[in-house]
């Protein structure tokens, strides 16, 4: 949903979150609301397994606004992903995206009330006219639902080959990252706990290959999928949360370390792509079991990052930010001060990483 920042604001509870509440039709399961920037909110979600929002028209959820200034201004949206909770995640309704509701709603800040419109004919009201939404994140999301378009694997699920590569958080094996994937793991942990008895339960225990079940522990805690790797994945798609790389770790004992242990990891959200304003906060923590490690932890200082606490044996601290950088962070070498060897050689290509480093 788009609307102009400067002309109303989603309303704010006493904790600070922004009210955005599941409508009526809700059955339960997975929502996320999120309003980032200003001027855009993105809410949805995964219905628990078995159950379903059914007829033309649900309430999916309440926002709850305010007006800023008097004026007309105007509210709009779409619809990213409609599907139905199987294997597949069968398309439901008209290609998307496309528009939510009636496609567009005039809103008279000022005098309490407010009207539907398909066009711009209401908007020309007695009063001051505000500018509409901004289109720029509109422009950007197109772009991504019709890269993904491109990438999203056309043959039988799971799909073994992605030409264009499989994105990060793919589980259903389509090769594309999206609210498809939470939808996986959560009917796989439905069907695993009655054993694989219906008829769907039979068809995901036969087509199952083992790197699915590595793919959806999300959240890296090992061991078999739960519920909070569903979780912890809606909150990646929602760009709640980041993707983290393997750490690249040189030792004191690399001929280039000067002495200091560094830690490098990249970040990146959806689509395996980086957010160039990206502030997601990173923290390393090094630790030592042996006895004499404990004046080494305690002594040890951050000269690429910022000290947070000492432990017995350990030290956290919280990495520097550099980048981001053109190119993929794990198929470049880096020179020693952990960042890449030459900038210009990737100039053309997207962002594909936000680049951390700690040195001690």
């Amino acid at each position: 949903m788009f609307y102009d920042p400067q002309s109303m604001e989603i309303v704010r509870s006493a904790s600070g979150s922004h009210i955005v509440v599941t409508g009526i039709d809700w059955p339960g399961g997975i929502f996320q609301a999120v309003v980032d920037p200003p001027g855009v909110c993105r809410l949805g979600g995964n219905p628990a397994v078995r159950s379903a929002m059914r007829g033309s028209r649900v309430h999916l959820a309440t926002v709850r606004m305010r007006g800023l200034r008097a004026g007309v201004t105007r509210l709009r949206g779409n619809v990213l992903t409609v599907a139905a909770n199987d294997l597949s995640g069968s398309p439901i309704g008209e290609s998307t995206p496309r528009p939510f509701g009636a496609g567009s709603v005039t809103v008279i800040v000022g005098g309490g009330r407010h009207q539907r419109s398909s066009g711009r004919k209401s908007l020309y009201r007695t009063g001051q006219v505000i500018p509409n939404p901004s289109t720029s994140h509109y422009v950007r999301t197109r772009r991504q639902v019709n890269v993904q378009a491109v990438k999203r694997c056309s043959g039988e699920l799971p799909c073994l080959a992605c030409p264009h590569g499989r994105e990060r958080g793919d589980t259903n094996f389509d090769c594309i990252f999206d609210v498809r994937d939470v939808g996986f793991i959560q009917l796989y942990l439905a069907e695993s706990a009655t054993g694989f008895v219906t008829s769907q339960g039979v068809q995901l225990s036969r087509s199952l290959i083992a790197t699915q079940i590595i793919a959806m522990d999300t959240d890296g805690s090992g061991g078999l999928p739960t519920i909070s790797d569903a979780r912890f994945l809606s909150r990646l798609n929602f760009n709640l949360l980041r993707f983290l790389t393997r750490p690249i770790i040189r030792p004191v004992q690399h001929m280039l370390s000067g002495g200091v242990v560094s830690v490098n990891v990249s970040i990146v959200g959806q689509g395996d792509l980086a957010k160039e304003s990206d502030l997601t906060a990173l923290f390393a923590i090094l630790s030592t079991s042996a006895e004499e490690g404990v004046t080494m932890t305690s002594e040890t200082e951050a000269t690429g990052g910022e000290s947070i606490e000492f432990g017995p044996r350990a030290v956290m601290s919280m990495m520097n930010r550099s980048g981001p950088y053109y190119g993929n962070m794990n198929f470049h070498t880096l020179s020693p001060d952990c960042s890449i060897i030459n900038d210009a050689d990737f100039a053309m290509l997207p962002i594909l990483a936000q680049n951390c480093t700690l040195s001690c």
